[in-house]
């Protein structure tokens, strides 16, 4: 079992609320951040890569997802 934390930015194409890593992550890229506060992020983010497995899959279902799904476009006739 897995808790999954969200924060309040949401993913640009689905609309899902990201995760407290996926914000860590961007934090730690950020050029507008801090040197040393991207350094303990890193150092952070590098311990969690270390010490936790990773899931397998990361949503519920196999579904791509509604809008991700390639459907027929359908003529009218």
């Amino acid at each position: 079992m897995f808790i999954r934390f969200a924060v309040r930015k949401r993913h640009r194409e689905s609309g899902v609320e990201a995760g407290a890593l996926q914000a860590a992550y961007a934090l730690r890229d950020d050029p507008h951040v801090a040197s040393g506060d991207r350094e303990a992020l890193a150092d952070a983010l590098g311990w969690l890569e270390n010490h936790l497995e990773t899931p397998e899959r990361f949503n519920r279902t196999r579904s791509k997802g509604y809008y991700r799904r390639q459907t027929p476009r359908h003529r009218l006739v």
